[in-house]
């Protein structure tokens, strides 16, 4: 064979194996190319960003909830259709939820795609998890519709912001306290919130003639210590903080003999400020303890069957001041309760409550594969690797 002939059959060779990667090409480019739900779900807070931005007179109101709907998005060109970017569309129904607390706004995409997809808030996925029981450990529900989990070894735990240990960032890990009748999740941190201790209060008491201090919770140093933590934002970021509900706290002091588990000793007396950090009150430790001889707080008892007891790490203060001086607040230190001067030092184990609008995310509860949420900025990263 010539060398010319030879030349043109590898040409020819070489001319179809183009012209069968064009086609390829072609074709890759005919299909629709489908994104994942939470792909999606990205894009959606990524256009409703751009909406709010463009529209911010239509979201004057603070402290408010909206809902943008997606055709709304595509009608502004926010964002394309449904049906050019996920299969099985028709099953679709899609909205953001716009939360807009204090002037800063969290964004979080619902899209309800029946048993292929759906978007769960944080109380349903807790509640589907965890049935309630009547005896043992497990999540229990009240007279006034508050759940609450009691005893040992549950799947109660929630990754929720992180803090820098060691040049390293680590999960900031919560564990549920409960969820009220209006859907808000509590959630006591398992970590102090620094590494050195705190006082309650240190003021001069005329009294005692002595730095004591008093255990008046609203105008003691603790409510100052929560006030300045939540402010200046090292444990939580602002959209964090933004799933955060401010209440009055529960600041009425209790004896140690009062029998009472269900929150009316302290809760009949409110702060005067509105919060968004606080401490545990005994009740919710004791109520806690499947233990039937847990009677009051001078129950050794208590901390049997008890998951804070379990993961009681150091003596932390409570919220709670004592009866009988007026210096004297309660600590707990896994295993007992102890009145002790507020001008001593503990440490403060943070206690939060995260609004209905908090989304599950991943997560069975348990502390290898705690509950996690969805937020925008982590929602803004899967946005952008999808777009690579």
């Amino acid at each position: 064979m010539d060398t010319k002939k030879l030349l043109l059959i590898c040409g020819g060779i070489v001319g179809g194996f183009l012209i069968l990667l064009l086609v390829i090409w072609l074709i890759s480019l005919s299909k629709p190319r489908y994104i994942t739900y939470e792909a999606l779900e990205a894009k959606m807070v990524a256009a409703s960003k751009n909406y709010v931005k463009d529209n911010e007179s239509k979201f004057a109101n603070d402290n408010a909830r909206y809902n943008l709907g997606y055709q709304t998005l595509v009608a502004g060109e926010y964002i394309k259709p449904i049906d050019e970017l996920i299969e099985d569309y028709e099953k679709c129904s899609a909205t953001v939820t716009i939360i807009k607390t204090n002037g800063e706004y969290s964004y979080v995409p619902y899209l309800n795609c029946g048993d292929k997809y759906t978007t769960v808030e944080l109380y349903k996925q807790i509640l589907n998890d965890n049935k309630t029981v009547t005896s043992g450990s497990g999540l229990y529900r009240d007279a006034n519709g508050t759940y609450y989990f009691k005893g040992k070894n549950l799947n109660n735990y929630v990754a929720f912001g992180s803090m820098e240990k060691r040049n390293k960032m680590i999960d900031n890990i919560w564990q549920i306290i409960s969820i009220s009748n209006d859907h808000t999740v509590k959630l006591r941190a398992t970590f102090a919130i620094n590494d050195t201790k705190t006082q309650w209060d240190d003021r001069y008491n005329v009294t005692e003639d002595k730095y004591v201090g008093y255990n008046l919770f609203d105008d003691s140093i603790i409510q100052e210590i929560l006030t300045n933590t939540y402010e200046k934002k090292y444990i939580l970021n602002e959209e964090q903080r933004s799933k955060l509900v401010p209440r009055r706290l529960c600041v009425a002091p209790r004896a140690v003999e009062d029998p009472s588990k269900d929150g009316s000793t302290e809760c009949s007396v409110l702060s005067k400020k509105y919060y968004y950090f606080s401490t545990l009150t005994p009740y919710e430790i004791i109520r806690i303890s499947t233990d039937e001889n847990c009677k009051d707080m001078s129950s050794y008892s208590c901390s049997n069957f008890n998951y804070l007891s379990q993961n009681s790490q150091s003596e932390e203060w409570l919220i709670t001041s004592a009866i009988g001086t007026d210096y004297q607040a309660w600590a707990y230190d896994g295993f007992s309760f102890n009145p002790v001067k507020t001008k001593n030092t503990k440490n403060l184990y943070l206690v939060i409550e995260l609004n209905e609008y908090s989304f599950y995310k991943t997560g069975d509860g348990s502390l290898e594969n705690p509950y996690r949420l969805k937020l925008s900025s982590e929602t803004k990263e899967t946005e952008e690797k999808t777009e690579k």
